[in-house]
This record gives C-alpha cells, sequence and structure tokens, in this order.
C-alpha cells in the first residue's frame, strides 16, 4: 500500500459542510496511515502484505525473517528481509 499527498487546494468560496468534513477525512487517513506505518511492534508472523521500504520488527522465534530477533527492512529487489539490527 503507497500513499500519494496530494497538494493542498484551496476551499471553495462559500465551502459548505461536507468539503469541511472531506477534508478532515483526508487528514484522518494521512494520521492514521502514518501512526501504522511507523510504530514497530513486534510481529509473531510475516506481514500479509509486503512492500519496498517495510520496516518490521520479528520476534527471531515464531517468525524468524533470516537473522533472529530484530528489525528489518523488505527489500523488493532482491525479495528479502534485511536484517537493520
Amino acid at each position: 500500500m503507497t500513499m500519494q499527498l496530494q497538494p493542498l487546494e484551496l476551499p471553495p468560496q462559500g465551502y459548505s459542510p461536507e468539503y469541511l468534513q472531506q477534508e478532515l477525512e483526508k487528514l484522518h487517513n494521512i494520521i492514521f496511515f502514518l501512526l501504522e506505518h511507523t510504530q514497530l511492534r513486534t510481529l509473531h508472523v510475516a506481514p500479509d502484505k509486503v512492500w519496498d521500504g517495510l520496516m518490521v520488527k520479528a520476534d527471531g522465534t515464531d517468525w524468524n525473517p533470516g537473522s533472529g530477533s530484530g528489525t528489518y527492512v523488505y527489500d523488493e529487489a532482491t525479495t528479502s528481509w534485511k536484517l537493520l539490527g
């Protein structure tokens, strides 16, 4: 999953409550995405979806991406996990 950030647009003259609600929902989605993807919770199984640069923390026992417990980043070019430490 990738998120494309769009440039901010000026609101139309006399914008409606519906417009404001849509903009608040966009902000909510961006904040939720960032929070969801920056937490390094220890995983006990491989993530269902992976993408280049995904960073995870593996427990090393239930799920061992290659070098035991630690923080890994997914490398799409080699379709493998690289231990960061």
